[in-house]
């Protein structure tokens, strides 16, 4: 992918994705090269400004203090520190997928940015294998959107 046509599809004010309860990834997936990943580094660093916007706090993999980006992982959680704790499962992922992975967000807020993130990544690397829900389906602009969630 050009980075022109990643700049048009994924502006700063883009609405954050909805996907659902389980997200899965990986598989066969061919590694990301130094530049995609440095590629889905921004695009992860501008996701999580538009969440700061919507009020949605990302923590570190445990719910606590600032989640982890850098040349080798990204990983990730709801706030576990509020009132409410809208953290859930662990958002780990690596620059090399050699199996599927999942993480399992319980519709939490930190979801639409867990899904935001494997759309991007799909975008960049084909070969990511993103899916919803129901495991097949693949993330799609906008999310499924067929279930109420309370924090939306």
């Amino acid at each position: 992918m050009k980075k022109s046509e990643l700049k048009i599809m994924i502006k700063e004010e883009i609405q954050l994705l909805k996907e659902g309860y389980t997200l899965y990834w990986g598989k066969s997936a061919e590694p990301f090269t130094d530049d995609e990943w440095k590629k889905l580094l921004v695009q992860v660093k501008k996701i999580l400004a538009i969440a700061k916007k919507k009020g949605i706090i990302i923590r570190d993999g445990n719910g606590k203090g600032k989640p982890i980006i850098d040349n080798e992982k990204i990983v990730l959680n709801g706030d576990g520190e509020g009132e409410e704790d809208l953290s859930h499962e662990t958002f780990y992922f690596t620059k090399k997928q050699d199996e599927w992975e999942f993480t399992k967000t319980n519709r939490k807020p930190y979801d639409a940015v867990v899904s935001s993130i494997l759309y991007v990544a799909q975008k960049i690397n084909p070969s990511i294998g993103a899916r919803g829900d129901d495991g097949k389906s693949s993330i799609k602009m906008g999310g499924t959107e067929g279930w109420d969630n309370q924090y939306y």
